[in-house]
């Protein structure tokens, strides 16, 4: 989330996809930054990353009453 302010003050596209889960099973994502006007290549090799991660994500489970 760093350097999501200054891709949004210069106007360029950003997009976060998720690339599978770390060691201790959190999900890791990564951040997507393109030239300007070209969202649509972006898109392009998001849905591209997000089809090459095999990884299944669980379902977050948080125990209120323990």
């Amino acid at each position: 989330m760093r350097y999501v302010v200054t891709g949004n003050f210069l106007g360029y596209p950003a997009l976060t996809v998720n690339v599978g889960l770390s060691a201790r099973g959190l999900p890791t994502g990564i951040q997507l930054m393109g030239p300007s006007w070209n969202e649509h290549r972006l898109l392009s090799y998001g849905l591209l990353m997000s089809e090459l991660e095999t990884t299944v994500m669980p379902r977050a489970y948080v125990d209120y009453f323990q």
